[in-house]
């Protein structure tokens, strides 16, 4: 095992001077306890000896992301809208210490890739080919790893279980040259990396082993989304305090105890947000093996490993949307786009990706070139009558619409890419109107182009609020329009 200390600068924004005791030790005992949190999650994950430096900013003009004073987390100076959504700077004051280091807890955790940065993937690679010499880390490219890296935090899997295997054989399994490897593949290279490993895991730590109804949970969620979910494996744990629980999806352990009446509705959000991480490649195939058995066609495209490794991987972004999957019509939309020309699909594409967010322009269009977040965007097409159905089962769905303004500034950073402080003037001009319509609107309702990027940026911010495009919803769906959100 490699031994990994990264930096790790925690900010802690907007935070009332008052919000804790006044007492030092309270305050102290906050700030080892956000740093004992860090170093379970970061230690399971493969890094040794975490000690986060923490520090407290208090409100300023500047933090004012939201019309008032909202609380929010900085891990490496980059924001994490978790914690921002209706968590007041009053509330923060009123939370009792162990309560609102809980939450910045799940913060780390939904944030737990921010930990991968240029600096510290050197670090790693430097690492890896003192202790893996054998397994050519050595000629990997530096960006290319930030990227792969970043991945694999995000399927919440031990590090060593990567730099363990040879980067030479999953280069030379995905047809690339080492250096620097497109970015496009990097979801490719992650799968096929993680293609030895067979144990997705999902497991509860508890002072007690009777669990039944957490069990029953992971069942219908896979029911819901219509995706297999590995069974909720129950450890007890003298160290759990009575009526807490601590949770690990794969090898993240989420380093939060949820009090008991409220553990169930918390592990129901925290799974639906992860289920992805199961997608495993071994599923995937299993999943073919069926669907295939009376069609020739799809079987003999399938049979190419690369058409199931990207498979696997667009599965992994619909879910990541909490999309529910009908994996016959995805397996055959992936087929057909696989099969169609520019010209048959050109009505669905996006042709500039959101640089900044999920990977570098490409440039024009060809089939060949897709990548996988693109490919799940057409596929999103496919499942227009279940995504419809999904989130207006009466066939009539309240929308908020974008300015076309809006939707043009937003446009402009497919090729551009927005800052992190770009990114929170979209969510706060967001919130603006959303937040008069959140047990109404289901949706924002948009254009396909910018749809992923938007989604990508609000996705933790407002994890109840859809982002749908108008080519993935059936013609027949009655669309009420609430308000308009307008820019600045």
């Amino acid at each position: 095992m490699i031994e990994f200390q990264p930096h790790i600068q925690i900010e802690l924004i907007n935070y009332p001077p008052d919000f804790l005791p006044p007492e030092q030790p309270a305050r102290l005992e906050f700030i080892q306890s956000i740093k004992g949190y860090a170093k379970i999650l970061w230690e399971n994950l493969g890094f040794i000896s975490v000690s986060p430096q923490i520090s407290i900013i208090s409100p300023e003009e500047d933090h004012d992301l939201w019309g008032e004073t909202t609380y929010y987390l900085s891990i490496n100076g980059r924001n994490c809208p978790t914690l921002q959504i209706e968590r007041s700077a009053a509330r923060a004051k009123n939370m009792a210490p162990s309560v609102l280091a809980n939450e910045i807890a799940l913060g780390l955790f939904e944030y737990r890739s921010f930990i991968i940065t240029a600096e510290s993937t050197a670090q790693l690679l430097s690492l890896a080919a003192e202790n893996y010499p054998e397994n050519g880390w050595r000629e990997a490219s530096a960006k290319s790893c930030e990227q792969i890296f970043n991945r694999w935090m995000m399927l919440g899997l031990n590090m060593n279980r990567l730099l363990g295997q040879s980067f030479s054989k999953i280069v030379e399994e995905t047809n690339q040259a080492a250096t620097p490897l497109p970015t496009k593949l990097a979801d490719r290279f992650v799968e096929t990396a993680a293609r030895s490993l067979k144990n997705y895991q999902l497991k509860a730590f508890t002072e007690t082993a009777t669990l039944d109804p957490f069990k029953r949970e992971v069942q219908q969620l896979g029911q819901q989304y219509g995706t297999p979910v590995p069974s909720l494996r129950i450890e007890t744990n003298p160290d759990i305090p009575s009526g807490f629980i601590a949770f690990q999806i794969n090898d993240a352990l989420l380093p939060v105890q949820s009090q008991a009446e409220d553990s169930l509705q918390f592990f129901k959000e925290l799974l639906s947000h992860h289920l992805g991480c199961f997608q495993s490649l071994d599923l995937t195939t299993a999943r073919l093996d069926i669907i295939a058995a009376d069609n020739e066609p799809l079987a003999d495209f399938f049979r190419n490993s690369d058409h199931v490794l990207d498979l696997t991987g667009v599965l992994r972004y619909l879910l990541r949307e909490r999309i529910k999957i009908n994996f016959s019509t995805v397996a055959r939309g992936y087929l057909a786009i696989n099969q169609s020309g520019a010209d048959d699909l050109s009505p669905f594409i996006v042709f500039r990706s959101p640089v900044g967010l999920m990977s570098e322009h490409h440039g024009l269009f060809q089939v060949e070139s897709l990548q996988l977040w693109q490919k799940a965007d057409v596929i999103r097409t496919y499942l227009n009558r279940e995504i419809s159905f999904q989130f207006a089962p009466n066939n009539s769905l309240a929308v908020l619409l974008l300015d076309p303004d809006l939707e043009d500034d937003l446009r402009s950073g497919l090729t551009a890419g927005f800052s992190n402080e770009q990114q929170q003037e979209i969510i706060r001009t967001i919130w603006a109107e959303y937040r008069y319509y959140q047990n109404e609107a289901a949706a924002i309702l948009t254009t396909m182009d910018i749809r992923a990027m938007l989604a990508e940026i609000t996705r933790t911010a407002f994890p109840n609020l859809a982002i749908l495009a108008y080519q993935e919803l059936s013609p027949d769906l009655s669309i009420q329009s609430l308000a308009r959100i307008i820019g600045d």
